[in-house]
């Protein structure tokens, strides 16, 4: 199946993921530390281990920390 993917402030991008994969599944994919990132799915902000469909859309935000 597949499912839009950007980083907030990129632009998008199709990935193809497993029949039953997760929002963890495509951080896996991309290299990314879950630990560092917060996830809209569909508009929503959700957990890694949401389940995704085929055609849905996840906006990925970098969070940033200091002082």
């Amino acid at each position: 199946m597949n499912v839009e993917v950007r980083f907030a402030g990129e632009k998008a991008r199709e990935m193809a993921v497993d029949l039953g994969a997760h929002v963890l599944d495509i951080l896996k994919q991309l290299g990314v530390g879950r630990e560092v990132v917060a996830v809209r799915l569909d508009g929503k902000l959700v957990p890694e281990e949401e389940p995704l469909q085929d055609g849905s859309k996840v906006e990925i935000f970098r969070i940033v920390t200091g002082g």
